[in-house]
């Protein structure tokens, strides 16, 4: 057959070069001549990669266990009857099934699911500086299915578009917000809050930080504060509302088109009460679960924060 060497066994140089190249599911089989049954083993992992935004850490899970298993086929594989394939046809092969891979990755990433790293300390206790996670696109175009009110978001900040903050979406159009204390309030009603305790185990926080959950809709979280009333994060100031929301006895109401975003990290974030509400075409995505977390300044892997959901 054109394009083939005789049948020969396969050399030990190319089954680990196949096994190497299974890091992308398919490209292993190409150099046993398997193409067919490679590109069933792409489209697999690519389903899997994009069910990731549906399914969470199943599906990041599904999607590593497909690159361990087109790994271990190609170790028990043998090459097709008519021989391997030549080293042109392996190359051009090769860059087809790259390519595909490549264009349906980054349309998984712009439109279902894409990785993001905490930088800052600005939403602890939830996230932690060096923590890894995944975000459901599905809120950002042409999806654009609602925010949730207590839901973590991904955003391009009106003051610096060119970055990407992460924050929890307090509320909504049409909503009244007002924070005093760090204790938040909407239309008029406290929104309830229970002690946990002190910071004990968290980093980059003072020794008289109180951790307390706050009971938000759908979403109780924990958030940070220092039992002392600090007037310069209280909201509104005594300016009064920002530009675009207007005032409703002691809070701000919400426009129409935007929602109202705070850190966990109450005393240690620049949010809406210094720059406003956030037109919500600047949400790029809702934070999903943690797939890998480092503490910054190399100490180690954070075993216990894989995995877990965001809430």
């Amino acid at each position: 057959m054109r394009g083939m060497s005789p049948s020969l066994p396969v050399s030990r140089w190319r089954r680990v070069l196949a096994v190497l190249l299974s890091i992308t599911p398919g490209c292993g089989h190409v150099l046993l001549g398997r193409w067919r049954r490679g590109l069933v083993w792409l489209g697999a992992m690519l389903l899997a990669q994009a069910s990731i935004a549906f399914l969470g850490f199943a599906g990041l899970v599904i999607t590593l266990g497909g690159m361990l298993g087109a790994a271990v086929d190609v170790v028990r594989l043998p090459p097709r009857e008519t021989g391997v394939p030549r080293a042109g046809w392996v190359v051009l092969t090769l860059v087809g099934f790259w390519m595909v891979a490549s264009l349906v990755g980054m349309t998984t990433r712009t439109w279902l699911a894409e990785p993001f790293t905490v930088p800052s300390v600005s939403m602890l206790p939830t996230l932690l500086p060096g923590d890894h996670f995944y975000t459901d696109k599905r809120v950002a175009s042409p999806w654009r299915r609602p925010v949730e009110r207590g839901e973590v978001i991904v955003f391009r900040p009106p003051p610096q578009p060119e970055v990407r903050y992460v924050m929890r979406a307090v509320a909504l159009a049409g909503d009244t917000v007002a924070v005093r204390c760090g204790r938040l309030s909407l239309d008029g009603q406290e929104v309830e809050r229970r002690t946990l305790g002190d910071c004990v185990g968290l980093s980059g926080v003072e020794d008289s930080c109180q951790r307390d959950e706050e009971l938000l809709g759908e979403h109780p979280h924990g958030v940070l504060g220092w039992g002392s009333c600090m007037s310069a994060m209280d909201f509104p100031s005594d300016a009064g509302c920002p530009e675009k929301m207007e005032t409703r006895e002691a809070g701000c109401v919400v426009p129409e088109g935007h929602v109202f975003v705070l850190g966990d990290n109450r005393d240690n974030a620049s949010d809406s009460r210094f720059w406003g509400p956030l037109p919500v075409e600047e949400v790029v995505g809702a934070a999903r679960f943690i797939h890998f977390s480092w503490r910054p300044g190399g100490e180690g892997i954070r075993w216990g924060r894989i995995g877990t959901e965001v809430r």
